[in-house]
């Protein structure tokens, strides 16, 4: 029917008289908007059902820490999924969170310092090139820092889906390459931790579908320099729409 569902908490309890408790409407889930244009359109699709039985089954063969670890990731996600409507800027937190769990389990130590560099902090290791040694030198003193880039990069790659089945005009759909989603997730992990520790949102164009005209699905990266109510954007900051990471990243 087109509507999301959430199960919420116990609202009756028998006691040992037998009588019931009521404990009231606090219990249940709120409803968050279910709007005409949605943020997110793929989530209200079926879905591959077959695939997600065979993943179900494999959860018992899990070690008890890993299945406690996805079952977080589950969570995060679940929860992303279900306030996205009305706070994207938080489902956006949400929806790396949920990666991030999966990315420290897979995490490797023998990972090259100054190819950390280089995707974490591309224009230094850039800028730093004239000088001979200081690539080196200054990813040494930043890897420990910069790893965690890295394994939510490697991770997000080592899981790149097909692209979806419905995709707006070429020129609106993400160049769906490695090199190209490695690039979107260093910049979108760049942006959560802005958002973490700095109190910078998420871009607002990067929290809104941009349905451009005679299109039914929305546009999944941006063309050009973004300028929206109080703020504006330049197009290498803005890597993909919600729509399309939680396609891509979603799925992984």
């Amino acid at each position: 029917m087109g509507n999301r569902l959430r199960a919420g908490a116990c609202t009756r309890q028998k006691n040992e008289d037998a009588d019931w408790l009521v404990l009231g409407d606090s219990n249940r889930p709120l409803l968050f908007p279910n709007p005409s244009v949605p943020l997110l359109p793929h989530a209200r699709s079926v879905g591959n059902v077959a695939r997600d039985r065979e993943l179900l089954a494999t959860f018992a063969k899990l070690k008890p820490d890993q299945a406690t670890k996805l079952v977080r990731a589950a969570r995060s996600y679940r929860d992303a999924l279900w306030i996205v409507e009305g706070q994207p800027e938080l489902a956006w937190l949400m929806f790396v969170s949920a990666l991030e769990v999966g990315a420290v389990e897979r995490a490797t130590s023998d990972a090259d310092p100054v190819d950390t560099l280089r995707l974490g902090m591309p224009q230094l290791a850039k800028d730093l090139t004239a000088f001979s040694g200081a690539v080196e030198i200054a990813a040494q003193h930043l890897a420990r820092t910069l790893k965690a880039t890295k394994r939510f990069v490697d991770f997000v790659v080592h899981l790149m889906p097909d692209p979806p089945e419905q995709r707006p005009a070429q020129v609106y759909c993400f160049e769906w390459t490695k090199e190209r989603m490695k690039d979107c997730a260093a910049i979108v992990y760049g942006h959560r931790s802005l958002a973490l520790h700095e109190g910078i949102p998420f871009p607002r164009p990067m929290c809104a579908p941009d349905y451009l005209r005679g299109q039914k699905v929305p546009a999944e990266i941006f063309i050009r320099d973004t300028a929206v109510l109080d703020g504006a954007w330049r197009k290498a900051d803005l890597p993909c729409s919600i729509t399309c990471s939680n396609t891509s990243f979603g799925a992984a």
